[in-house]
């Protein structure tokens, strides 16, 4: 999510229904806070090609 290549073990989370991988648990809080933010047009535009 944070464009970062992924050298360690991945955080995975579940948001609305999507598996979103990051790097990093402050990536994923940085997520969590953008879309508390701009609601679900963030997850839906954040959402993996193949999830669409």
């Amino acid at each position: 999510m944070c464009g970062k290549v992924i050298v360690r073990p991945a955080v995975i989370e579940r948001i609305d229904g999507t598996d979103f991988t990051f790097d990093s648990d402050a990536c994923l809080i940085i997520f969590k806070r953008f879309t508390s933010v701009y609601g679900i047009d963030f997850i839906v535009a954040s959402k993996p090609e193949k999830a669409r």
